[in-house]
Formats: structure tokens, C-alpha cells, sequence
């Protein structure tokens, strides 16, 4: 990729961003959830371009598993920022987090090869907990995915974690004006800012899990961390059977099928965290081993 691609703006506020600084906090969330930090795929500036479309509504940022490249809309980025009066400088911050999160996550790319030399058949994809694949048959193309907003949500909230760690290592980004401001809507979950939804029903969702597991929420947080870069499949059939003991019929399968942030704000009543399941001994013990597994390699 060539930096020729990226506009002086962008440029500009790229080089005020310290990378050293910002790949040392990944490394620590990393190795603070039982992960080499040395094997993490975190990226310089040089695989990251602002040559995503601009177009009014369309994603500010978007990790490409194929290329690991992020690309990114400085443009829509503003106007995203501008609508929601929140300072683009640090919009752009977060939006690097997020989409550095994808980019440290288990990833696997299946037929790829094959797809290009036929022009036709599957793509099998998976992104962190998020699993994709690409269908093409002649002209027609279709796009099915699972789990990917419990995957956003997750990967949103560690974003949110590292840039709030940024501004507070790094003073001379701090200077940016509307810093608090920032920080209050970053955690506020009132919609405002992307994927809250999804922020919102994962801390139900670890909290139901500790409450069953007898674990703390820290404990049960970075081991999904954990999971999430070392490729845990949701999809996993004894895994769904696990997680179906603690929550209402078909609850795990909509879960899988979420296809916006609104519907995850849905989702949170649903998880009813005032039903006591420490009493249920059958409770998801392959979610238990999973936890206690993770967790023992936690420091």
C-alpha cells in the first residue's frame, strides 16, 4: 500500500498518533488475558488507508481480512463526528482502535483461492467470534454471517478500553479539545456512539456468565478477550447446547442472527440477569472449562 493514497490531513493526524505507545497498551490487554503479545497482528500505519468510499451513511473504517489492510473515510468519519458534536480527532482515534481490535483477532480466510481461479463458489470466513461466508454462483453473490454484532460488541469494547488508556498516557493527544466530553459518551451507552448496543448487551452478557460460573466479571471479560483472538467457535454445536441451559428458548440462535446495533438493545431484557442460576448443577460445563482453562492462564 502506498501512503500516496492517504490525504495530508489524514496523514497529519496519523503521525500524531503514537503507534509504539498504542501497540503496547494492545500488548498488555493482550498478555493480561493469557495472549502472546508477540504474536498479535497489530498495524503500523503503512497498512492503514483512507481510501474507503465517503459516500453519507456508509462505515467510517473496515479491516480487510484478505489484505490486512484497515481501510478508512476520513470524510465520513467528520460527518459522523460532526453530527453527534463529538471531536473528530479523537472520533478517528477510536475508530483505529476499533478496527486494530478486528485486526489482532482470529482470523481465517477458507477457499479464497480456489473462489478467485473459478470466479465462483465459497469464501469461509472467521473474525474473532464473527463467522462469514461469500457465495457466488455466475452473477449472483450472497453474504451470510453469524455472530457478528456479539463480535462488534466485543471488539467495541476493548476499543474503548485501549483509547481511553491512550489519552490518558499520552498527554499531548489529551490537549485535544472536548477530551471529558469524549470519554462521558464513550461510555455512556445512550446510542450515541457506534455499536453501543452491542457494548451494552455484552456486559449483561458477562454478567450472567460470572454469576454462573462463580467467577469475577474481569476474570470472565478477558477470557472472552482470550477467546476472541484465539478463534473460539461460537457456532460450535456443544457450545450453543451450553449456553442455551442459562438463557430463554432460541435466545443464542437470534443472537446468532442480530443484524443491526437497535436489535442488541433488544436482546438485553432478555437476558433477565435477576434468574438465579448458580442453583442449576447441569450448567454449561464446557463453558466452565472454558472460563477456568482461560482464566488459569490469566495473569
Amino acid at each position: 500500500m502506498k501512503q500516496s493514497e492517504n490525504s495530508p490531513e489524514f496523514e497529519e493526524l496519523l503521525a500524531k498518533i503514537d503507534f509504539n505507545s498504542l501497540r503496547e497498551i494492545f500488548s498488555n490487554i493482550a498478555e493480561k488475558s493469557g495472549v502472546d503479545s508477540e504474536k498479535i497482528n497489530f498495524l503500523n500505519p503503512e497498512r492503514i488507508s483512507n481510501s474507503l468510499s465517503s459516500k453519507e451513511g456508509e462505515r467510517m473504517a473496515e479491516f480487510s481480512i484478505m489484505e490486512n489492510i484497515i481501510y478508512a473515510s476520513h470524510e465520513e468519519i467528520k460527518r459522523y463526528s460532526s453530527d453527534m458534536g463529538l471531536n473528530k480527532d479523537l472520533m478517528v482515534l477510536q475508530v483505529l482502535c476499533h478496527e486494530e481490535t478486528h485486526a489482532i483477532s482470529y482470523t481465517s480466510c477458507v477457499g479464497l483461492k480456489e473462489f478467485i481461479r473459478n470466479k465462483n463458489g465459497v469464501i469461509e470466513t472467521q473474525s474473532g467470534f464473527s463467522i462469514g461466508t461469500i457465495q457466488k454462483e455466475n452473477e449472483s453473490s450472497q453474504f451470510n454471517s453469524l455472530f457478528r454484532f456479539f463480535d462488534e460488541g466485543v471488539t467495541e469494547k476493548i476499543a474503548r478500553e485501549i483509547t481511553s488508556e491512550y489519552l490518558d498516557k499520552n498527554p499531548d493527544f489529551s490537549k485535544t479539545e472536548n477530551v471529558k466530553e469524549f470519554e462521558d459518551v464513550l461510555y455512556s451507552k445512550k446510542g450515541k456512539m457506534p455499536y453501543d448496543g452491542s457494548v451494552l448487551f455484552l456486559e449483561g452478557f458477562i454478567k450472567k456468565i460470572g454469576l454462573a460460573v462463580g467467577l469475577d466479571e474481569e476474570t470472565v471479560w478477558h477470557a472472552i478477550i482470550r477467546g476472541k483472538i484465539e478463534g473460539i467457535n461460537f457456532n460450535d454445536t456443544e457450545f450453543k447446547n451450553s449456553f442455551s441451559e442459562m438463557f430463554p428458548p432460541n435466545f443464542f440462535y437470534d443472537l446468532s442472527k442480530v443484524s443491526s446495533d437497535g436489535q442488541m438493545f433488544n436482546l438485553i431484557e432478555r437476558l433477565d440477569l435477576r434468574e438465579n442460576i448458580k442453583n442449576k448443577p447441569s450448567f454449561s460445563e464446557k463453558i466452565k472449562t472454558w472460563i477456568s482453562d482461560l482464566s488459569s492462564k490469566i495473569s
